[in-house]
């Protein structure tokens, strides 16, 4: 049990590591500039008049959603475990009351 949680507290490490890093890492941000810009041009371009504030809240939407996606694919490993973890637990109390 205790090697388990060393196990578990190295990968948390890690995980906070390479995210810590993603964030850092500025390449990630400048795509989602720039798929910000490409969704304004794009709703420009199909004739919608947007004010300023309107592209603003866009591009902040997109960037958002960007890094929710990007969150989600780095955590799908992770969310992996803990729904392993659950339905070992779940499995072993179905065996100790049988």
């Amino acid at each position: 049990m205790i090697e388990e949680l060393r196990k578990g507290a190295e990968q948390e490490k890690k995980f906070a590591e390479y995210s810590y890093k993603m964030y850092r890492d500025y390449r990630v941000w400048i795509v989602a500039i720039i798929l910000a810009g490409a969704c304004n041009f794009l709703l420009m371009s199909l004739g919608m008049g947007l004010s300023v504030v309107a592209s603003v809240l866009i591009a902040l939407g997109v960037v958002l959603i960007y890094g929710i996606i990007l969150y989600v694919c780095r955590n799908r490993s992770i969310a992996g475990m803990v729904v392993r973890d659950w339905l070992s637990h779940s499995r072993n109390r179905r065996t100790e009351r049988s």
